[in-house]
């Protein structure tokens, strides 16, 4: 039995090759013509509406549970509503008897996070996306077919007997249909050696040219890079004793590719897990990390062969590198910051600074301003003065925050704010070709934060200042105020015995 993505794959080659009309594929299909322009318009099958069941014995309860969730976004964290004391709730102040608890469940699942949004405490952040570009070098695609030597990702079994039928994965024809090619198949084995053996023979010429000695890259992208840059020298090469050159071949071809449809094929496979307590989306045996604003919460996860991307809707939230170890973790400190301004005591033993540290993420240059900020705040107060500059990375480049931590470092000043503006001087700096901002300013226009120098010894010498010689300030006079006599008083009366008499 055909599935969806094949009938659309089906149709749209219909029309593509035979140029079907829609009439004559909605009589083939016996269908109606709007399901047969559906695929027409896109490759991919539209989901499944989810039945929905209604519950109507939970309207006259809507408001009631919408302002219970409303006042928990006021609530400290542990005093929040559970559905289970909801639905305790309506059953012992409303009356409500007559409702499941699945009911009053799903509605609290559905209802939290939409309030949660309305009264803000969610915040939407928006990521450019990268995609496949292999079309996009070439120039195009072709009208007929591209040949493939029965790679696993496409072919689910080989149908011996047949020629070159294969059983293909659903995602690979939902690909083949988005693009408008079809796949030609080779033989296997002995018998297909004649059909690929241009291809493999290029492959073997353009590694043993280029790949030894083999390339020394930091990731997978900087090779790609590399492999793109050969591949145009190439270009320039003429084949055995051809007159053109491959550049001047393919001037010829290019005209016959169909040009490249401006919507993008994601070949992720698409996974929807949930959120867990720890802020991390279990993926094929491996968990990732995301922000920790959506904690219990459905996400959807792109997974590709060297990287998960993790989107909320159709905005990305999280992006990793692949893990290949069963049960591995991939986890992102920034995933984790909001968290940690409330629970500062929790950084130091954390995964998530572990594997910062392991990928060098968090540098000896963020370690000492934090042992400085200790030093000078305590560990709490050090500890989220840390998390600011942290929080500094959303928006300026890391080389940037990192030259502001040790200017800070340099003048005394461990706050978020010396960094900060450390950091955009050196990024205008930068920017406009002058040179660095320590060799422009001497030592006089240094920034020092105040605050630090008052609370540190006043005998020690901060940030390479001079010692403060004034005197410091004093009250004495203002006491020898208190010592004279109150001159409202009215004077004591004399005894009239006691007065004396003039001479």
């Amino acid at each position: 039995m055909e599935s969806r993505v094949e009938i659309f794959a089906q149709i749209r080659r219909d029309a593509r090759v035979e140029g079907v009309s829609i009439r004559e594929l909605a009589r083939r299909r016996g269908v109606g013509r709007p399901p047969v322009r559906q695929p027409l318009l896109r490759a991919e099958p539209p989901p499944r509406k989810p039945r929905v069941r209604s519950a109507p014995r939970l309207d006259a309860f809507k408001r009631v549970i919408d302002e219970v969730l409303r006042l928990d976004t006021e609530a400290p964290r542990k005093q929040k509503h559970t559905a289970r004391r909801v639905f305790a709730r309506l059953a012992e102040e409303h009356g409500a008897m007559d409702l499941s608890y699945s009911t009053v469940r799903n509605d609290v699942r559905r209802r939290r996070p939409e309030i949660d949004a309305a009264v803000g405490r969610l915040q939407e952040v928006f990521v450019p996306q990268e995609h496949i570009d292999a079309f996009e070098d070439i120039g195009g695609i072709t009208i007929r077919h591209i040949r493939y030597d029965n790679l696993t990702d496409a072919v689910v079994k080989v149908i011996y007997g047949t020629g070159r039928q294969r059983t293909e994965n659903d995602r690979w024809v939902l690909f083949r249909s988005h693009y408008g090619f079809d796949a030609f198949y080779c033989h296997p084995g002995i018998e297909g050696a004649q059909e690929k053996g241009g291809v493999e023979g290029e492959v073997g010429r353009f590694r043993r040219t280029h790949l030894y000695p083999m390339p020394v890259v930091d990731c997978l992208e900087q090779l790609n890079e590399e492999i793109r840059g050969w591949d145009l020298d190439d270009e320039n090469r003429r084949i055995s004793d051809r007159i053109r050159s491959v550049a001047q071949d393919f001037a010829l071809e290019r005209p016959l590719l169909a040009p490249v449809t401006t919507d993008r094929f994601e070949p992720g496979l698409s996974l929807t897990p949930r959120v867990n307590r720890s802020s991390l989306s279990r993926v094929r045996m491996a968990s990732y990390s995301v922000p920790a604003r959506f904690i219990g919460r459905p996400v959807r996860v792109a997974l590709r062969a060297s990287e998960v991307i993790v989107f909320d809707g159709r905005t990305e939230i999280a992006r990793h590198p692949r893990v290949v170890a069963l049960h591995g973790q991939s986890v992102n400190l920034d995933h984790y910051l909001e968290v940690l301004q409330r629970k500062p005591g929790a950084l130091p033993g954390s995964t998530a600074l572990a594997h910062a540290r392991a990928s060098g993420a968090y540098t000896s240059a963020h370690e000492a301003f934090w042992a400085a900020a200790r030093k000078t705040d305590g560990d709490a107060g050090g500890t989220k003065a840390l998390i600011d500059v942290l929080l500094l990375h959303r928006t300026m480049a890391t080389n940037d925050v990192v030259v502001g931590i040790m200017a800070a470092l340099k003048v005394g000043a461990v706050t978020a704010d010396v960094v900060a503006v450390e950091a955009r001087r050196h990024e205008a700096s930068a920017g406009s070709g002058r040179p660095p901002v320590e060799e422009v300013r001497g030592p006089e226009r240094r920034v020092v934060s105040l605050t630090q120098r008052r609370l540190a010894d006043p005998a020690a010498v901060i940030a390479g200042l001079p010692t403060d010689t004034r005197l410091l300030p004093s009250v004495f006079a203002y006491d020898q105020l208190l010592r004279l006599p109150d001159r409202r008083t009215p004077p004591t009366a004399v005894p009239a015995g006691q007065k004396g008499t003039g001479s």
